[in-house]
């Protein structure tokens, strides 16, 4: 045998024919992500499961998992996956994720104790549930949770998380006819919408923080009436009324302006100042408990 057939032979016998090299957790998770979009949940469960065997620090493949757990109704996979982000994810770069588990945990706590003790406020998942709507409350409050991951994260919406976690509990309370404890908690989501709204620049966005504020409104002005002070609940009405007004105004601004007259932006605050009227008479089908419009 020659040196040189002898040097091939050694190179032959040093390189690996196959490569045992994984592929990295992202791309797994990445592959899950289509898997998902596509409708293959079982394809999409196994790829996130062994993209968390490959990297446990992947934080938000607990997220994707506990959402279809959620959409499946295997409740308790649901929470384990949401439990798990919370516990993982107080940093900031998965601070919104974090956010959104803690509702999702508070949804699935209320579905469990739906299907156990419907209508009861003392079934411990309700209790849960509440919990965890206090949680967001207090990582949004001074010297919480958000302040503590320093001022350089400026995209969080407090007002918009705020908002939900009392329209929410005050959705609740008022579901449970806690009549002691859901007024002010649609005040306390009323404050934070009507901050909320003034940051918005798009027509569909404020016509949607009004609508949900006006619908806040709403739910006071029916639970004045009820008890007989009919002052009082034509004060709520009158502010729904002047959300509506403003709602006419910014269409009547666009009108008169010929270089926007034409704008698509008319017909919705139109539509919004209309949605408010149905409200008032009745007429618009109030959205499920824990349905609330995103942030775009």
């Amino acid at each position: 045998m020659t040196q040189g057939q002898v040097l091939l032979l050694a190179l032959l016998v040093s390189v690996p024919l196959v490569s045992s090299v994984p592929e990295p957790a992202i791309t797994v998770m990445a592959k899950g992500d289509y898997q998902y979009q596509s409708g293959d949940l079982s394809a999409a469960i196994i790829s996130y499961q062994e993209a968390l065997r490959l990297d446990p620090s992947l934080v938000e493949t607990h997220y994707k998992l506990g959402r279809i757990f959620q959409s499946q109704q295997a409740w308790n996979l649901a929470l384990y996956h949401f439990e798990e982000l919370v516990k993982k994810s107080k940093t900031l770069t998965y601070i919104h994720l974090h956010l959104d588990a803690l509702f999702d945990l508070s949804q699935t706590h209320f579905k469990i104790g739906e299907s156990i003790d419907p209508g009861s406020i003392r079934n411990p998942h309700i209790k849960k549930m509440q919990d965890y709507l206090q949680d967001v409350i207090d990582a949004l409050k001074p010297g919480g949770l958000i302040d503590s991951l320093g001022s350089q994260y400026i995209d969080i919406s407090r007002d918009y998380y705020l908002a939900r976690a009392w329209y929410i509990l005050a959705r609740i309370y008022e579901d449970k006819n806690q009549d002691h404890k859901y007024p002010e908690h649609y005040i306390n989501a009323i404050r934070h919408l009507d901050k909320f709204r003034t940051q918005q620049k798009r027509a569909e966005n404020i016509v949607r923080v009004t609508f949900r504020e006006s619908e806040c409104l709403y739910a006071l002005y029916r639970h004045h009436r009820r008890i007989k002070e009919f002052k009082k609940a034509r004060e709520w009405e009158g502010r729904a009324r002047l959300i509506q007004k403003d709602l006419l105004a910014m269409a009547q601004t666009l009108e008169r302006d010929p270089a926007s007259s034409w704008s698509p932006d008319i017909a919705v605050y139109k539509a919004g100042a209309r949605n408010i009227d149905l409200l008032f008479a009745g007429k618009v089908k109030i959205d499920p408990l824990f349905r609330f419009f995103p942030v775009k």
